[in-house]
């Protein structure tokens, strides 16, 4: 568990504290899930103690989604499984990004780089209207 003291700290996220890119996750998370299940109650002012609660809530909200999914920043549906990939990218960068910030290790095994390398290609090109969305 990351103390208190740690999310304060710098990440590898110009300009973000671990706090930030928490709270931006859990933000990305409800955009998404908002539409499907509603808003979320009984939010608290721990960003790191809510990930996990709204990271469940969206891996459900996925499920029950169909076969597309409302993307607010994109303005329109997407495949959900494409949003599966893009998220499995995010979580697998922002762990990363995470575990740099608080002095952990955070090998990702090579089989994962493989399928998220053409992913992140995707989604971070410059006229990717899904980069930075989920």
């Amino acid at each position: 568990m990351i103390g208190k003291r740690c999310v304060r700290r710098p990440t590898p996220c110009d300009g973000w504290t671990v706090a930030d890119l928490i709270s931006h996750m859990n933000a990305e998370h409800e955009a998404i899930i908002e539409p499907i299940l509603g808003p979320r109650r009984g939010c608290s002012d721990d960003p790191w103690r809510d990930f996990p609660l709204i990271a469940a809530r969206w891996v459900s909200a996925l499920d029950q989604a169909g076969v597309d999914v409302m993307v607010p920043k994109v303005g329109s549906k997407v495949g959900t499984e494409q949003v599966w990939s893009i998220h499995f990218v995010d979580m697998l960068v922002h762990g990363w990004d995470v575990a740099r910030a608080v002095g952990r290790s955070h090998p990702v095994a090579d089989e994962l780089v493989v399928e998220a390398f053409p992913v992140a290609r995707i989604i971070t090109a410059p006229a990717s209207p899904l980069a930075g969305t989920v």
